[in-house]
């Protein structure tokens, strides 16, 4: 895992693990940065954010670790692992796990793409858990993880639309929108939604961190109308393509969105 200044992207240090370090997540004081690899390792790794030194390792779970989350008091972890339906809770002041909550009456699931070009080779790359280079070698020039991050920032433009839309119904000005905090909108699901997105690229997501902020640097935004107004596209776009989407769901499959 690397570490660098959110301004420049200039390398401040970086932290050693077996495997391939994946899903990376900051806890909402700011303190640790919690984050598991890819690879032969049954652990979640807890790194002092100041000294930025691994203290403490979670687990072993019962396979290696996928998507994570915490409880609102970050004493609980609760997390995805490879080749199990269901999730692991673990104490993250001790690092003991405490349960495994299995889906009822389901022992293995399998999934498959189909109407792909290239539907072998992807799901054969994802049942060796190859990666995207593995899976396509000498064509992929490197791993998905940038156009992941690249779509999570546009999540939070457009997340950032709706939230400050729900404030300025309340009468705010958008003007001022640059003093508020992420705890001053509105409590829902948009705005942890919002929260989840920016924890998720280690920005600010605290209440007390601002509302409106880059979501490429994670600085506050001094040109707000133009910042609204890329937030507002964004999110206008991204529901176009999913009524696109959904269309063409119903015209060759007939399925329709489940409310």
């Amino acid at each position: 895992m690397c570490a660098a200044k959110a301004a420049t992207g200039a390398l401040i240090t970086s932290v050693d693990k077996p495997g391939t370090p994946h899903n990376t997540q900051f806890s909402d004081d700011g303190v640790h940065v919690n984050f598991e690899a890819e690879g032969n390792t049954r652990t979640m790794s807890v790194v002092d954010a100041k000294t930025r030194t691994i203290v403490k390792e979670i687990g072993p779970f019962g396979n290696m670790v996928r998507p994570f989350t915490f409880n609102g008091k970050q004493t609980l972890l609760f997390a995805n692992i490879n080749d199990f339906l269901g999730f692991e809770i673990a104490d993250l002041k001790t690092g003991q796990i405490l349960h495994h909550v299995a889906v009822p009456g389901v022992t293995a699931v399998s999934v498959k793409l189909e109407d792909h070009f290239a539907a072998d080779v992807i799901n054969d790359g994802v049942a060796r858990r190859s990666g995207f280079m593995g899976s396509f070698p000498g064509e992929a020039v490197n791993e998905l993880d940038d156009l992941r991050a690249d779509f999570l920032r546009r999540a939070v433009l457009a997340g950032t639309d709706r939230v400050c839309r729900a404030v300025i119904a309340g009468g705010v000005d958008r003007l001022s929108l640059t003093e508020l905090t992420l705890g001053d909108a509105p409590e829902g699901a948009d705005r942890e939604r919002l929260r989840s997105r920016r924890r998720e690229l280690g920005l600010p997501h605290g209440d007390s961190s601002p509302l409106v902020l880059d979501p490429a640097t994670g600085e506050a935004v001094t040109d707000i109308r133009t910042h609204l107004g890329l937030a507002r596209l964004t999110r206008v776009s991204q529901e176009a393509n999913s009524g696109v989407c959904r269309g063409m769901l119903l015209g060759r499959y007939g399925l329709k969105e489940e409310r």
